[in-house]
């Protein structure tokens, strides 16, 4: 599993601050706001959702 503590992250709705995403096998487990940094968490100042990068859109698109 791996944690992610962003400062400010660009949700559906909103700007959320204080924003911790976890993963688990590649695919995100959880997104909680407003809470602090953890140990072991991977930091960053801004995160910005986008379109997946998968192999099966790659190959439609060609």
């Amino acid at each position: 599993m791996t944690s992610i503590h962003v400062k400010s992250a660009l949700e559906p709705a909103r700007w959320e601050k204080a924003v911790r995403l976890t993963t688990k096998g590649g695919q995100i487990a959880s997104v909680e706001s407003g809470v602090a940094e953890q140990a072991g968490d991977e930091r960053h100042d801004i995160i910005v959702s986008g379109m997946p990068n998968s192999t099966a859109m790659r190959s439609s698109a060609a």
